[in-house]
């Protein structure tokens, strides 16, 4: 046997070959004896199944492969851990946006709260406020007397949102502290925004009625003990600020030749052309020219459901029709301003000027029209306009007309 295989090109007495049959679920070796005296093996692995999902089905045929398995499992879930762990800052919006809704666009501050916290149990926190926003739009403080109450926003005095503004402060260890937000409306559009409605070809009317305010808020946060960074948590600030237009379409009205005791009614219409709900308040002053009096002559309902209207909420880009009911309670002739009031604005007033005559009896008419209107339609200037009207006088006596 030396000798054949000093030779190199002798051939074996005798070859055997062992056949395996290859499993995919197990690591299989494949053996060939090429020699009878000094067999060399070799060793091809066949692909190992990988389970799409892990049973302990194979848990005692892959013995050396679950220990490593685990371990970067536990490797990742330390690593998690540890990034918690090493997040000392905590803000309470989980998405991390302070959303302020829809305002009202008057110079009146929308507040909002929210709170941080100082994980740490043994390091104080500095903490660093900025915004993206002007400073006049934007602005942070720990109090606000506005919040101490229960007053509703029109009642704020703007003085308290203005006033003891910070924009840093520091918290002790594991310390919570809540922090007021106060966002102005302004009455421009940013050049940025004016320019995205442009590009995306908007109407003017979205223009005019209202505009989305975006903007960052920056907290830095920079331990006073040991090693750690500072750590920097970015907040969006989303606000829509929308114009509220009311719009009424009569100024004026009067209720002539009537009974005491008698009902008569008139009829305006309130439209809302904004984007958010409109809140209205309708107040009624009396002027006389008579005897006073101080019972309730003219009632306020809406048209269509017959309640009594006081303060109502009109929708977006809605209308409402008021019922004006007269019931005079003596004879005289009476004036009375009706001012409705944008409760939200303030400054936004449209006032109804009435006027009655209250008589005793009626009296019979002396004085015919052959028309009760003259509607003249479009007129233009320093061209002549001219429509008949007919006065007849139905009694046999002279009347004089003024």
């Amino acid at each position: 046997m030396d000798g054949g295989r000093g030779g190199g090109g002798g051939k074996p007495e005798s070859s055997k070959s062992l056949n395996i049959p290859v499993q995919q679920s197990r690591n299989v070796r494949a053996f060939e004896e090429e020699d009878e005296g000094a067999a060399q093996t070799k060793f091809h692995p066949a692909p190992r199944y990988v389970p799409r999902h892990h049973s302990r089905d194979f848990q005692d045929e892959e013995d050396e492969e679950v220990p490593v398995s685990r371990e970067r499992r536990n490797t990742r879930g330390k690593g998690e851990h540890k990034s918690d762990e090493e997040r000392f800052l905590d803000v309470d919006l989980p998405e991390g946006v302070l959303n302020l809704g829809s305002v009202v666009l008057r110079d009146v501050h929308v507040l909002r709260k929210f709170d941080v916290a100082n994980r740490s149990p043994s390091s104080p926190l500095h903490l660093t406020l900025a915004s993206t926003l002007p400073d006049e739009q934007v602005g942070f403080q720990l109090t606000n007397a506005n919040l101490q109450g229960e007053l509703e926003e029109e009642d704020h005095n703007q003085l308290f949102n203005t006033i003891n503004r910070i924009n840093e402060l520091t918290l002790a260890p594991l310390e919570r502290r809540t922090i007021i937000l106060s966002f102005l409306p302004i009455s421009q559009m940013p050049d940025a925004e004016a320019a995205h409605h442009e590009e995306e070809d908007e109407a003017p009317h979205d223009m005019r009625t209202s505009y989305t305010a975006k903007g960052d808020i920056t907290i830095t946060a920079r331990p006073l003990e040991g090693d750690a960074r500072a750590q920097t948590t970015v907040l969006t600030l989303l606000v829509k600020v929308c114009k509220l237009e009311m719009k009424v379409d009569a100024a004026e009205f009067g209720f002539d030749n009537c009974l005491v005791g008698g009902s008569y009614v008139k009829d305006f219409t309130i439209r809302n052309h904004s984007e958010i709900p409109l809140l209205f308040g309708i107040k009624t002053d009396t002027v006389h020219h008579g005897a006073s009096s101080k019972e309730k002559v003219l009632d306020f309902v809406d048209y269509d459901t017959g309640s009594t209207v006081r303060d109502y909420m009109i929708p977006s880009f809605s209308h409402i029709t008021i019922r004006v009911t007269y019931r005079p309670a003596e004879v005289g002739n009476f004036s009375y301003v009706v001012r409705i009031e944008n409760v939200k604005d303030p400054n936004s007033v449209h006032f109804i000027n009435i006027h009655s005559s209250v008589v005793s009896e009626l009296r019979p008419k002396s004085i015919m029209l052959s028309v009760a209107k003259l509607d003249f339609g479009d007129c233009y200037t320093s061209v002549p306009v001219y429509q008949i009207l007919t006065v007849n006088n139905v009694t046999e006596d002279t009347r004089s007309v003024l």
